[in-house]
């Protein structure tokens, strides 16, 4: 060792001169404390990493040694004052006897030291070997502590130095990291012989390919280099007649194709080449005769994942080129696309046309417009995506020039103009043209007058337009754009809408207005008008209050003096609370009213103006103003088929359940029963006010016992809107209300002859009819049991207990003719008050119970006696008799 050749002697001379100080080192111990401690040999491991145990090396080169020392203690470090060698002794030394003088070579690297539980590397370079002999040798690396004693050591490696090595490189991948290859890619694998055979199949079945020429590389390792060109399927090497398990591999067709989208394109025209493969990743190059890199990357453009790199134009994977032609000669191009690492290749062709004369053209032959609306044209494009409209003429007095650009590639664009503004002073006429679609643009708007502005709004009339596809060159068509006069409506409409939806635009309005001037308490008021085109005169603009300012309206609501109460000042409703919607498409705008303030009963009147002095004074002769009125009524709900408000319905699971509202159709009415006695419950559903105004529920009471009862109640907005307080009731089938619970009931009233009685007075309860010719009525009365009374002059009356229990019945009564007592109204025979003494003289005599039978205690007179009382009974009856 340079600086250290006698380390182990050293070594040996220390430890002899320890035993002869032993105790005066240990009384030194004792005094200034002991040696700095160090991790124990174990703890500590020394690696050689590269050349590889029994590699082969020539002395013609320098030999570069790595090695790794790892610190397996978890507390002590080891000290920065250690060195560390790389030692090369001859392989028949024993090195634990070896010395100082058996070393053949060695290098030393620098040290820091190594932190507990820590690793570091270490490079021993530029090893000179010429002046060793050829030979079996062993390596170590070792460290030494600062006095020079020997601490950690690695393995001894066997190395075997030759006179010269190979100078071959290998291509590609090791067999033994892969295991599927594709055709056209190269591998390589290490070999210990130099008979090596590639043969397809595997250990249990292959044949012979070919034999494969063995080289060594730089470090004298031998292997064996693969082509795989003509290679497809499964294959195994055979080393020194024996098949080696770890060098098998499969070679894999890779399959590339490519496709253009379209087979023909025009010059200017854009197409794409769409190339994949069945391998997930690779590189492959694009290529034409054609066509330099520079140039396929400006056809194709730099994206991603392709790109022109070393004047090649490639790309990474499966890709979809988008390929412009704009300036590409007519005529038939080829595409090769080839993997740079395999066989896999594929081509596509493309024919190029010659772009056609730019044109342009409107789609029709005049377009119309109100005056203050917007107006539309569309222009048609070929061989361009530009054109030049001229809209109107110097003689009308509006001469502008809109040039617009087809961005979307559509050959067609679509372009608006506001007639209210065009040409006016104060106005950037590049605010009068716009597109809406988001690539379509109109590239520049100029009056051809620029000096003479207008000083009103266009007139109405025709103008004429023309449209070129050539800045500056000759009109290719010809159109008019015809201007009507302005029109307005003449009537205000109104319409409710439920409280709470948002009106925000003309669907909005569709789906939740419903027409009428009766609103209830915070539902929404909406008033519609209509106006021939407004859009212009508005310009985008939809705040009220900012169109008020601007003197386009003015919109007043209004308490009517009607609702006014003495000596009250009428209520309003400001303009803050009223928003509007405009639907331009259809020439109709709506003023949303919020009157959330107003109160039931009060009428108000709504009225809109259009003043001959505003932002319309060009349009019109005189003030408009339309009109309207709408009244404001409670929020309130019924439910109906109830008798005093109570309703009885059946343990079913399809009751149902309706009434009348005043709320705005469309509206939730929170349908909510809780139960008072019986069974336990609480029901609530949503129900949905129809365009009638009514409403319509089925609720499930199938679990509910008989006599269960219940609270009935219509919500809206969290209160209580029912008319009444309504409650109901589980019954019997035969007693419910509603339609599972009436029954028609058809009286015929007759005589004791069988003939009809008509006008004779039918009563059930409150209801009475009077019978027909035939002497029948017919009654709907809810089922259960009724009391049914019948009169008519001339007859007795008649009361009697009907059960109705069916959908209909039929019930018929006979009258009886008034009859006169005999005697008048005083009866000589018996009187009032001796009526009560008269046996039998109650009106339920029978004959039977009230007559006294002789007994035999009784003597003649009582047999005169019963005779007198049943004359007397006889006489009762036949008054009584109807």
């Amino acid at each position: 060792m340079t600086g250290n050749t006698d380390i182990r002697e050293k070594g040996q001379a220390l430890f002899l001169a320890a035993i002869m100080v032993l105790s005066v080192v240990a009384m030194s111990a004792a005094f200034v404390g002991g040696a700095a401690a160090q991790p124990e040999a174990g703890d500590v491991d020394v690696e050689i990493t590269a050349p590889d145990d029994g590699a082969v090396v020539g002395t013609n080169i320098d030999l570069d040694v790595e090695a790794t020392v790892t610190n397996n203690d978890d507390v002590e470090d080891i000290p920065d004052d250690y060195e560390i060698y790389w030692e090369l002794y001859d392989g028949d030394v024993d090195l634990d006897e070896a010395t100082v003088d058996d070393i053949e070579a060695e290098a030393q690297a620098d040290f820091d030291g190594i932190d507990a539980g820590e690793d570091d590397s270490f490079v021993f370079e530029g090893i000179d070997l010429s002046v060793l002999d050829n030979g079996d040798y062993v390596h170590v690396v070792a460290i030494y502590d600062d006095e020079g004693n020997l601490e950690y050591e690695s393995d001894a490696l066997d190395i075997t130095l030759v006179d010269e090595v190979g100078d071959a490189e290998r291509e590609g991948s090791n067999i033994e990291d892969v295991s599927t290859v594709f055709q056209g890619q190269s591998v390589w694998a290490d070999v210990d012989d130099d008979d090596v055979e590639l043969r397809q199949g595997d250990e249990d079945d292959s044949s012979f390919v070919t034999q494969l020429n063995v080289h060594v590389d730089d470090q004298g390792q031998q292997f064996v280099q693969i082509d795989t060109d003509d290679l497809d399927g499964e294959y195994i090497l055979r080393v020194d007649g024996e098949d080696d398990t770890d060098l098998t591999f499969e070679v894999a067709v890779q399959t590339l194709d490519a496709n253009w989208n379209v087979s023909t394109v025009e010059e200017g025209e854009e197409a794409e080449l769409e190339i994949d493969s069945n391998r997930a990743g690779y590189t492959a190059n694009i290529t034409s005769d054609d066509f330099d890199s520079a140039e396929l990357e400006d056809l194709f453009g730099a994206e991603d994942n392709a790109s022109a790199t070393d004047g090649v134009y490639q790309i990474d994977g499966d890709s979809t080129l988008v390929a412009n032609f704009t300036g590409v000669d007519a005529g038939n191009y080829t595409f090769d696309a080839s993997v740079i690492d395999t066989t896999a290749e594929a081509n596509a062709t493309i024919e190029v046309g010659e772009a056609p004369d730019a044109q342009a053209e409107f789609t029709e032959s005049s377009y119309t417009a109100y005056q203050g609306g917007i107006a539309e044209f569309e222009v048609d494009l070929e061989g361009s995506e530009d054109a030049w409209v001229q809209v109107g003429t110097d003689d009308l007095g509006y001469n502008a020039t809109v040039h617009v650009h087809d961005g979307s590639e559509s050959g067609n664009v679509t372009v608006y103009m506001n007639t209210y503004l065009a040409g006016q002073e104060d106005v950037d006429e590049n605010d009068v043209y716009w597109t809406e679609d988001d690539d379509d643009e109109v590239v520049s708007a100029t009056l051809n007058h620029p000096d003479e502005h207008l000083e009103r709004p266009l007139d109405a009339a025709d103008y004429d337009m023309s449209v070129t596809a050539i800045e500056g060159g000759e009109e290719q068509d010809l159109a008019a754009l015809v201007i009507y006069e302005y029109e307005s409506g003449d009537e205000l409409k109104n319409h409710i809408a439920p409280s709470g939806e948002d009106i925000d635009d003309a669907s909005d309005v569709r789906e939740w207005a419903t027409a009428a001037d009766v609103v209830a308490e915070n539902d929404q008021v909406i008033a519609s008008f209509e106006a021939s085109s407004l859009e212009g005169v508005f310009d985008g603009e939809d705040d009220l209050e900012e169109l008020i300012d601007a003197g386009v309206l003015s919109v007043t609501v209004e308490e009517n003096e009607s609702s006014v109460g003495p000596n009250q000042n009428p209520a309003n409703i400001s303009v803050d609370n009223i928003e509007i919607v405009n639907d331009f498409e259809n020439d109709t705008h709506y003023l949303v009213i919020d009157i959330s303030g107003a109160e039931s009963g009060e009428v108000y009147d709504v009225l809109v103006e259009f003043e001959d002095d505003g932002a319309l004074e060009h349009y019109l002769d005189d003030d408009v103003e339309l009109e309207s009125q709408f009244e404001i009524v409670d929020r309130q709900a019924t439910l109906d088929d109830t008798m005093d408000a109570n309703l009885n319905v059946t343990a079913s699971e399809d009751v149902s359940m309706s009434g009348e509202t005043t709320l705005a159709p469309g509206s939730e009415i929170e349908l909510r029963l809780r139960s008072t006695a019986g069974t336990s419950f609480i029901h609530t559903q949503d129900v949905t006010v129809d365009d009638d105004y009514t409403w319509n529920a089925t609720v499930d009471l199938s679990e509910k016992e008989l006599g269960t009862e219940f609270d009935i109640m219509l919500r809206s907005g969290g209160e209580n809107i029912a008319a009444y307080d309504y409650t109901g009731m589980i019954v019997d089938a035969k007693y419910a209300d509603g339609p599972a619970g009436v029954c028609e009931l058809t009286v015929n009233v007759e005589d004791e002859d069988g003939n009809a009685i008509s006008g004779a007075t039918v009563s059930v309860g409150d209801k009475s009819e009077a019978t027909g010719s035939d002497g029948s009525v017919v009654m709907e009365l809810n089922r259960g049991d009724h009391t049914l009374d019948v009169s008519a002059d001339g007859y007795e009356d008649h009361s009697q207990m009907v059960t109705l229990d069916s959908a209909e019945k039929s019930v018929t009564v006979t009258l009886s003719e008034e009859t006169e007592d005999e005697y008048g109204d005083d009866d000589p025979a018996v009187s009032d008050d001796d009526a009560d003494d008269v046996p039998g003289a109650d009106d339920d005599f029978d004959g039977d119970d009230d007559v006294s039978t002789p007994s035999e205690d009784q003597p003649g007179f009582g047999v005169i006696v019963a005779l007198i009382a049943l004359l007397a009974a006889a006489g009762l009856a036949a008054r009584n008799r109807v």
